[in-house]
Formats: C-alpha cells, sequence, structure tokens
C-alpha cells in the first residue's frame, strides 16, 4: 500500500507553533493591553525563490496571517561535465533549469518579549514545480574504427517533481509587522517536500533508459528537505483605531437635540400667563410695548448651543422672563477658541529622537475620581494636538511598541484667552 505523504507532514508546522504557545503567552503579559490592527506589505529575496512579495495581516493577539507569492525562475545552457574519470576525453553538454511558483500561506507567532524573534510556520501551495536537466555528448565517441557522432548517440533529459502541498517552517529574526514605517526581517528555515517522482525521456542510442525513472525516484526518496533563506524588507500600514469617545458624543448631542425640541413648546406657554398676573391694568400698554422684543429674545436663544438654553431652562424662574431673557444676551456661551490646545510629541527618552508613531488614551477625571474616554488612537509622526477645557483634570496614557507605557496626568488651569501649551513626553524603551 502506498504511503501519503503530502498531507501528514504538515502537522510537523502546527506542532511547532504549539509547542511555542506557552513562551508567546509570557511574552504577551509585559506588553502593553492596547492593540491595534495594522498590514505590512513586504518584499523577499533569497532561496529557493529569487524574488517573493506578501502581505501579513495583524488582526488579533498573538498571531499574524501572511499570505505571499514566490517565484523562482532560471535557465543554463551548455556549461560541460567531464567524465575522464569514465571515460577518457569525453564531456557531456548540459541544460538545466527550474520553474518553481508557490503561494505561501503562513503565521507567524513571537515567542519573545518586543516580538522580534518568532516562528513561521505554514503550508506552500505548488503552482509550477519542475527541474529539468538534459545532457548529451560534447563529441563524438569512438567505436572500434567507427565514431558515433553526438547525433546520433542522443540526449537524456530528466525531471524532478514533488508533491502540490508541503510545509514549511522558519525562525524570524525582527517583526512581521515592523514598529516602524519600514523594516527588516530574516527568515531561515526549510521546507518538506514530498517523495520526488523523477522521469526520464531518451532518443537515439541512448533510447530505452525511462525505466531508470522510478530507480531514482527510490534512490532520492529520503532527500525531502529543502533549505529556505530569506532577506525580507516590509512597509507597514496602519489600519483606522476605533473611536468610541466621537461615537458617545455623537449620541449625547442628539439627545440634548431632542430634549430640547420638546422644551421649546412648555416654555412658551409659561411665559404668557406669568406676565398677565404681574401686569396691572394700568400698567398693561407698558407691556403691550414690551411684548414685541420677545421674538428677539427667542431668536437669541436659538442661537445659543443647545445644550447651554437647555440648562438655562430648566432655571428660569417663572415670575421675571423679560430680565432672564437679557440677561441670556449678555452671558453668551463660553467661545471654542478659549478651550486650552495641547501640542504634544512623543520622544525616545535616550537619543531624544520623534518617534515614528504614538497611540494615545486621554481621558477627563471627575471630581469623584472616575474617568470618562475623551479620545482614542494612534498619531502617525508622533505628534498630536488635543482641545482641552479650563480647570478640567485630564488623564494622558500615551503606548507604543517597544516603549514602556506613560501616564500623566493634566491640570487645565483656566484660561480666558486662546492658550497653546507645547510639552515633550519621553517614553523609556522596554528593557
Amino acid at each position: 500500500m502506498r504511503k501519503c505523504t503530502k498531507w501528514p507532514s504538515l502537522g510537523w508546522a502546527a506542532g511547532a507553533m504549539l509547542l511555542a504557545l506557552p513562551f508567546t503567552m509570557l511574552a504577551q503579559k509585559s506588553e502593553p493591553a492596547d492593540f491595534y490592527p495594522a498590514i505590512s506589505l513586504g518584499l523577499s529575496t533569497g532561496a529557493p525563490a529569487y524574488l517573493g512579495a506578501d502581505a501579513t495581516l495583524s488582526f488579533f493577539r498573538p498571531l499574524a496571517f501572511r499570505i505571499g507569492y514566490y517565484r523562482a525562475k532560471f535557465n543554463s545552457r551548455q556549461f560541460s561535465q567531464d567524465l575522464s574519470d569514465y571515460q577518457d576525453g569525453q564531456e557531456l553538454d548540459l541544460d538545466a533549469g527550474a520553474d518553481l511558483s508557490t503561494i505561501g500561506l503562513l503565521a507567524d507567532l513571537p515567542i519573545v518579549r518586543g516580538r522580534w524573534l518568532r516562528i513561521v510556520g505554514g503550508a506552500m501551495i505548488n503552482l509550477d514545480n519542475h527541474v529539468t536537466v538534459s545532457g548529451r555528448f560534447a563529441e563524438g565517441i569512438p567505436y572500434n574504427d567507427y565514431t558515433i557522432s553526438p547525433e546520433q548517440a542522443g540526449s537524456v533529459t530528466t525531471t524532478y517533481t514533488t508533491s502540490r502541498v508541503f510545509p514549511y517552517l522558519a525562525i524570524g529574526l525582527g517583526r512581521a509587522v515592523p514598529q516602524k514605517r519600514f523594516g527588516l526581517s530574516l527568515e531561515a528555515g526549510g521546507m518538506l517536500r514530498g517523495k520526488p517522482e523523477i522521469a526520464v525521456a531518451s532518443t537515439g542510442l541512448l533510447e530505452g533508459n525511462e525505466a531508470n525513472g522510478p530507480v531514482l525516484s527510490e534512490n532520492f526518496s529520503n532527500v525531502r528537505f529543502q533549505p529556505s533563506v530569506n532577506l525580507r524588507l516590509a512597509m507597514r500600514l496602519d489600519l483606522p483605531a476605533p473611536d468610541p469617545a466621537a461615537a458617545r458624543q455623537q449620541e449625547e448631542d442628539a439627545q440634548e437635540l431632542a430634549e430640547e425640541q420638546e422644551s421649546v413648546q412648555p416654555s412658551q406657554q409659561e411665559t404668557t400667563p406669568n406676565a398677565a398676573v404681574d401686569s396691572s391694568p394700568e400698567e398693561a400698554p407698558e407691556a403691550a410695548e414690551e411684548a414685541p422684543p420677545e421674538p428677539e429674545t427667542q431668536e437669541a436663544e436659538a442661537q445659543e448651543p443647545p445644550k447651554r438654553r437647555k440648562n438655562q431652562k430648566r432655571n428660569k424662574p417663572a415670575a421675571e422672563p423679560e430680565t432672564e431673557a437679557e440677561e441670556t444676551k449678555i452671558a453668551q456661551p463660553a467661545s471654542p477658541v478659549n478651550m486650552v490646545r495641547l501640542q504634544g510629541t512623543a520622544v525616545d527618552a535616550q537619543s531624544g529622537s520623534t518617534l515614528q508613531a504614538v497611540y494615545l488614551d486621554l481621558y477627563l477625571v471627575a471630581a469623584d475620581g472616575s474617568k470618562r474616554l475623551e479620545r482614542t488612537g494612534r498619531y502617525p509622526g508622533g505628534t498630536f494636538t488635543l482641545g482641552l477645557l479650563p480647570g478640567k483634570t485630564y488623564e494622558l496614557t500615551l503606548i507604543e511598541g517597544g516603549y514602556q507605557p506613560l501616564t500623566k496626568t493634566i491640570l487645565v488651569e483656566a484660561a480666558p484667552e486662546a492658550a497653546l501649551i507645547e510639552q515633550t513626553f519621553s517614553l523609556q524603551q522596554n528593557p
């Protein structure tokens, strides 16, 4: 019974990655809890593939998945092989060629802190998979008083193929998804190919050597391991991180607008009866003269932000509607320019150089110590600008791969005019 060698060997790669999981879990404990998805596009070169292109997707911890295409094709014609040890003065002219096209479905599993050392495993799928060698005598072969020409002697062509799917296992140095915009990595490992299938075709006087194909296949049945070394250049592409603060703010604005529309009609109905009670018959003409400015008051209120109008209507005394309307026109809401702008830069604490990117979480700290997430996201270039309300306390956390998280408490002093704060935040590298 013929033994199947195509699929069982794939378990070797899976088994090696499972053995590495405990080391991966230990490495993850020392990294920040926040995770942001990213993609890297890579170009690789090495052996056996001369050139390759891939895309690595990091959607969740700890694995990163990669799909790539690798190509190796060459032809070498008319190189000679000396056969003096077998026949005096004889040489062979050889032609050799290889056509290897492979699709790789791989997974990267980091096993140390910082993700610079990882295990790479998966499956390789052959699209083209054959190596061909053809040989013929370079000169005529003397036979007694007769010389056999190379054309009469003929040629022998040998073709080598293996299974279509086989496992791949390697050790990678360098991150699969670089920490900065570009990164280099090195992979060294190998592929476990299936049992080789060698076919022989011959012509001329050498015809009849086809029967040697199965014999050669059996002789090379244990030659299955193919080493692989690749150098990879990768470019990182960040995916947009979710912003829960923005979604929550939109929901609150919609709710405030709905409440404000519901309170418009009751407020108008309360104003007219109270004015009639406070005014006597003799004062009726005065009340009639003062009545027209009410549309202006309503127009002034309509220009105010919904949240401020809602608070004024809840605290509005019923007996003095006109006085309150005058105060509302005078007490304008705080202008957006009175917000304090924090312009921050994240730098390396050792070198002082600006980081390529930084993740941040900004929390608003209430008087009771509770926190509310105001902003989160990744800022390429390591610089960011935040709008802060005067008199409030914030907590800012900066995170970047390879560095220790940095948390700062920011107390914003009241500023009657526009203010700009420029501050540098130094992040320590992981030990």
